[in-house]
C-alpha cells in the first residue's frame, strides 16, 4: 500500500512524522555546518565578546554587587538579585546558627542553587521536559565542612544513559517521590590527593528512604597536557540497595580554546541486578569566551541482552552563557542508533536552560 492508499487522517499522521524526521536531520546539519563556520572564523580572526559583563565597581567580589546599578536593574537582573540575596541570607543564617557565631561575615559562603530546564524532542513526534533543582548550603564555620543538599531529581535514580547524554530529561516537576535531602560531609585534602565525601539524608516522602552517599575523587596529573580524574561513588538506599558507580575521566590539552576528553562509566543496580557501562570520546572548542562547542561520539550498554551495547550516538552540542554570568542555554542535535530500533537512525533535539543563583 502506497501513502496515497492511506485514509487521510493516517496520511497527515505520516506525514507530519515525515516532516519531524527531515526537521531535525536540517538542525543537526545546520548545527554542524554552523560550528564549522564559527570554528574557522574563531581561527582567522579575534573576535569581541558577543556580550559585555554588567558594570562592576572596583572591589566587588559577588554577582549582587555587579548588579546594583541602575542601568542594569532589568526584570532579569531584578529576580536574580532577589532569589539570590533570599539564599544567601537563608544560607548565612543556618551558617551563625550551626556554627554557634554570630560574628559571620555576609560573602564567605560558597553555596549554590542551580535550575534546570530541560527540553527533548525525537522525530517520531516525541516529547519530554523536566525541571530539576540542585541546591548546596555551605556552612564555612562549622567546625568540620558540613554542607546542606538538596537534589529535586538525584543523578543515582538516573541509567547511563539517561545522565551522561547532554538534554535527557527526568521528571516532569519537581516531586517529593525522587527528591532529597541531606547532610554532606567533605574532607579537607590537598588537590591531588583523593577527596573523600560522605552524604546522608532521606527521601522527601514516606515511608522514609534514607540514604548514604560515599564518595572519592582524585585528580591526576599525567603530564604537562594530560589529566586524569578519578571518582568512585557509592550510594545506598534503604529501599533501592546500593548502586556503586566508577568514572574515569582523561583530558587532553591541544591548545588554549580546544581540549580533548574521553569518559568511561560502569554502574552497578542492586534492585535489577543490572550492570551498565558507557564510552565517549568528545572535542571541546571554546569559541569565545560566551560560547562552547562540543562534538561527541560514544556507546552505552547492559547485561540485558546478549548485544551487550544498546546504542551508539553521535551528537553536537552548542552551549552559550547567554545572560550576565549566570544564565546558560544548550541545544544540542543528536543522531542516535538504537538495538530496540533495530539500529535504524533516529533523530532528536534537546534543550537545556540553566540559571546559576550563588554569591
Amino acid at each position: 500500500m502506497s501513502i496515497s492508499d492511506l485514509p487521510p487522517y493516517k496520511y497527515l499522521f505520516n506525514l507530519r512524522f515525515l516532516s519531524l524526521g527531515l526537521f531535525f536531520r536540517f538542525c543537526f546539519v545546520f548545527t554542524l555546518l554552523s560550528s564549522l563556520l564559527t570554528v574557522r572564523q574563531s581561527w582567522s580572526d579575534e573576535s569581541e565578546p558577543l556580550y559585555s559583563e554588567p558594570p562592576v565597581g572596583e572591589g566587588s567580589s559577588s554577582v549582587i554587587d555587579s548588579l546594583k546599578t541602575e542601568q542594569s536593574r532589568n526584570f532579569l537582573d531584578r529576580q536574580h538579585v532577589f532569589i539570590t540575596g533570599q539564599f544567601v541570607d537563608l544560607n548565612e543564617a543556618l551558617d551563625r546558627i550551626l556554627s554557634n557565631n554570630r560574628q559571620v561575615k555576609p560573602g564567605g559562603s560558597q553555596g549554590y542553587l542551580v535550575l534546570k530546564l530541560d527540553s527533548e524532542f525525537g522525530e517520531g513526534g516525541e516529547s519530554e521536559s523536566s525541571v530539576r533543582l540542585r541546591a548546596k548550603v555551605d556552612l564555612p564555620h562549622s567546625k568540620e565542612r558540613f554542607k546542606l543538599i538538596f537534589e529535586s531529581d538525584p543523578e543515582d535514580d538516573y541509567s547511563l544513559q539517561e545522565s551522561e547524554r547532554s538534554g535527557k530529561v527526568g521528571d516532569e516537576n519537581i516531586t517529593s517521590e525522587r527528591a532529597i535531602a541531606g547532610l554532606e560531609y567533605v574532607k579537607k585534602s590537598k588537590e591531588f590527593e583523593w577527596q573523600p565525601s560522605v552524604d546522608v539524608g532521606t527521601r522527601l516522602n514516606f515511608p522514609v528512604d534514607l540514604f548514604t552517599r560515599i564518595r572519592l575523587r582524585k585528580r591526576t596529573v599525567l603530564s604537562k597536557s594530560w589529566e586524569l580524574k578519578t571518582q568512585f561513588e557509592l550510594p545506598y538506599f534503604t529501599r533501592e540497595g546500593a548502586k556503586p558507580s566508577v568514572r574515569l575521566g582523561l583530558f587532553h590539552a591541544f591548545a588554549e580554546t580546544l581540549s580533548f576528553k574521553s569518559v568511561s562509566r560502569y554502574k552497578y543496580t542492586k534492585k535489577q541486578s543490572l550492570h551498565e557501562v558507557y564510552q565517549s570520546l568528545q572535542i571541546n572548542h571554546l569559541v569565545t569566551d560566551r560560547v562552547v562547542m562540543e562534538y561527541k561520539v560514544g556507546a552505552f550498554g547492559d547485561n540485558q541482552t546478549a548485544e551487550r551495547i544498546e546504542e551508539y550516538f553521535v551528537q553536537i552540542a552548542y552551549k552559550k552563557l547567554i545572560y550576565s554570568d549566570w544564565m546558560f542555554f544548550t541545544v544540542a542535535p543528536a543522531i542516535s542508533y538504537q538495538k530496540e530500533r533495530d539500529w535504524s537512525s533516529y533523530f532528536s533535539l534537546a534543550f537545556q536552560l540553566q540559571l546559576i543563583y550563588s554569591n
